[in-house]
């Protein structure tokens, strides 16, 4: 699948899995503005310019999860792609400075997206 200037990859941090109710922080440890998002800390591996350029450096923005809604809310961090990607490149990024959940030898698993944004009035809604 490629990816075109405007889509965004879509990182999903369980929050709550029914089971165990402390996995991932709603927040990943940071302090939220009042909008429920938050730019945070990330970059390519190795400043490799697939998503993004020298002069159009990388940003993620945080979107505050809810392990209290039924069904539980993950915390998501996206990615907006600033390069036209080819389908079959591999795309590696750090995401900087998060919580990790305090559980052990309980499985946990990120969801990874790439999506497009429907509304370019609302950010939130990718399809």
């Amino acid at each position: 699948m490629s990816a075109a200037i405007g889509d965004v990859i879509s990182v999903e941090f369980v929050t709550n899995d029914l089971y165990q109710t402390s996995l991932f922080s709603e927040t990943l440890g940071r302090t939220m503005f009042t909008n429920n998002s938050y730019e945070m800390s990330c970059h390519e591996t190795n400043f490799a310019g697939v998503i993004t350029s020298p002069t159009n450096p990388i940003s993620c923005e945080l979107f505050q999860g809810s392990a209290s809604s039924s069904p539980p809310i993950p915390t998501v961090v996206q990615i907006p792609i600033r390069n036209a990607i080819s389908a079959n490149t591999q795309i590696k990024f750090n995401i900087l400075n998060i919580l990790n959940p305090s559980v052990a030898s309980y499985p946990i698993g990120i969801t990874v997206k790439l999506m497009t944004i429907c509304d370019s009035t609302d950010q939130n809604r990718l399809c």
